[in-house]
């Protein structure tokens, strides 16, 4: 068998951070929830925003390490949530050797 990692598509990074955001609604709100419930939806929600975080973070540092042994100019903006599409153009007109 063969495995590969594949990332999921911002549209799907978008749902689970929507879900995760609304399932912790009953933290924010004023309701008669219990504490248990709250508890659980604010867990959910820092988990989910840890993992999104660890996410960008890993995204981010293959994205410069890649424009540096590509030796594109500006590493760092794979840092920039838009600049690192233009990055990823860049590295890909550095890789296909052409000058558009």
């Amino acid at each position: 068998m063969n495995f590969s990692m594949k990332l999921h598509s911002p549209v799907k990074l978008a749902a689970i951070s929507a879900v995760a955001l609304l399932s912790a609604v009953g933290t924010f709100a004023q309701d008669n929830r219990s504490p248990a419930a709250t508890a659980l939806s604010g867990g959910i929600l820092i988990c989910a925003l840890l993992i999104g975080l660890g996410i960008y973070v890993y995204i981010a540092l293959a994205v410069q390490t890649i424009a540096e042994k590509t030796n594109t100019e500006n590493p760092w903006l794979a840092w920039i949530p838009i600049a690192n599409f233009i990055l990823l153009l860049n590295i890909a007109r550095n890789l296909s050797g052409g000058s558009c």
